[in-house]
C-alpha cells in the first residue's frame, strides 16, 4: 500500500471519497461531480504499459446501472482496451462479464477470473466467453460462483494451463475426459481443480481408476508416455478432484503407476 508499496485504494461511496494509504484513511465529500470517472480517466491516460491486476466487482442490486454507465464511459475513450496482465469480473450474470470482457486487452492477458455472485445463478456454459480473444489468449482461468452444467467437457478448457472451476455434478466422464486430456499433454506445469456443489459420491468413482493409493483422499497415478520422469496424480476430496503432474521420484515404494 502507497506510500511504502505500489497500491493506493479508493473507495467512493455516493459524494465522499475514501483515500487508504498504509498511513491511515481520509475521507473527502464531494459534490457536483462525477470523481470516479476523471479519477480512473486520468489513471488510464497515466497508464504503465500494462498493469498487474484489474479487478472489477459490481453488486447485486446496483450492478446493471453502473456496468451501463461504465461501458458508456469508455466507449468515450481514446485508448481502449485496458492493458493487464491479470483480471478479475466480479458481477451478478454471465451476461454482465460479456460486457466488461472486450474492454479488457487480451495482448498481455495471462489470468482470467470470474466470479458471479447473483442470488440465482443457474448451472452455466461458456458459450459466447469462450469466443472472446481474452478467454482464448488467458493461461490461466478461475470460476468461482460460476457452477457450469455436466455437460460442460473439458475440451473447452484444453488451451488453459490452471484451471478452477465447479460443475453442478462432477460426473465420471468429467474427470475421465480430464485425465486423458493431461495425458495428451507435454506441458508439465498443468494443474485442474474441478469442484463440485456438493460431495462428491465415492462409490460413484470405484474402480474407474483402478485400485487407487489407501489414503484419504484418495490418489492414483498414471504413465505418461513422453516424460518417464513424470508421472500424473489425480487427486480425489470430498468436494473435487485435482489434476496435476509430479516427478515419478515423488511417488512412494510400492505404490501401483497404472499404465
Amino acid at each position: 500500500m502507497y506510500p511504502e508499496g505500489s497500491r493506493v485504494y479508493l473507495r467512493y461511496v455516493g459524494n465522499e471519497v475514501y483515500w487508504i494509504k498504509s498511513d491511515g484513511e481520509r475521507k473527502k465529500s464531494l459534490e457536483g461531480e462525477n470523481f470516479f470517472f476523471q479519477d480512473f480517466g486520468l489513471l488510464l491516460d497515466n497508464q504503465p504499459k500494462f498493469f498487474n491486476q484489474v479487478s472489477f466487482h459490481f453488486s447485486y442490486s446496483d450492478g446493471p446501472f453502473y456496468i451501463t454507465k461504465f461501458e458508456e464511459f469508455l466507449k468515450t475513450r481514446t485508448r481502449i482496451p485496458i492493458p493487464t496482465k491479470s483480471v478479475k469480473i466480479s458481477v451478478s450474470t454471465k451476461t454482465q462479464s460479456l460486457q466488461l470482457l472486450p474492454y479488457i486487452d487480451p495482448k498481455h492477458l495471462d489470468s482470467l477470473e470470474i466470479v458471479l455472485h447473483g442470488r440465482y445463478n443457474m448451472p452455466k456454459d461458456v458459450s459466447k466467453i469462450e469466443d472472446t480473444e481474452q478467454w482464448k489468449v488467458a493461461r490461466k482461468l478461475e470460476m468461482l460462483k460460476a457452477v457450469l452444467k455436466p455437460t460442460v467437457p473439458i475440451e473447452k478448457f484444453r488451451h488453459f494451463l490452471v484451471v478452477n472451476i465447479q460443475y453442478e455434478t462432477l460426473e465420471v466422464e468429467n474427470v475421465k475426459e480430464c485425465k486423458e486430456l493431461f495425458l495428451q499433454s507435454t506441458d508439465y506445469k498443468k494443474h485442474f481443480t474441478l469442484g463440485s456443489v456438493g460431495f462428491i459420491p465415492r462409490d460413484l468413482f470405484d474402480g474407474v481408476f483402478g485400485d487407487d493409493v489407501n489414503t484419504l483422499p484418495k490418489k492414483w497415478y498414471f504413465k505418461t508416455e513422453k516424460n518417464l520422469e513424470k508421472v500424473l496424480q489425480i487427486t480425489m476430496d470430498s468436494v473435487f478432484f485435482e489434476f496435476k503432474f509430479v516427478e515419478r521420484s515423488e511417488v512412494s515404494n510400492g505404490v501401483v503407476i497404472i499404465d
